[in-house]
């Protein structure tokens, strides 16, 4: 048996590691956010269905290690409609 040694590189990356406490989260629309790092500032992208949603994805991310800016680019509105939706529908 061989025993690999413990890597810093085995644990997720940031972006990841934001996708899933929004995933964890109980606002069930936030769990379709998705969320890119790069530079110190992560960017979230995706859709909700009320403005107070866009605060709380901010607040649950916002204390991440390495996170000196968020990019919050959510957009308020039905999350399942668009191509996505119809492609899903039938």
């Amino acid at each position: 048996m061989t025993v690999l040694p413990f890597s810093r590189d085995s644990r997720p990356g940031v972006a990841e590691l934001a996708e899933q406490r929004l995933k964890a989260s109980p606002y069930f629309f936030l769990r379709y956010v998705s969320c890119e790092f790069a530079g110190g500032a992560l960017v979230l992208r995706g859709r909700a269905p009320i403005p107070a949603l866009l605060s709380v994805a901010e607040s649950l991310v916002a204390n991440i290690e390495g996170v000196v800016e968020i990019i919050n680019c959510l957009e308020v509105g039905e999350p399942f409609s668009g191509p996505r939706a119809a492609r899903n529908a039938g």
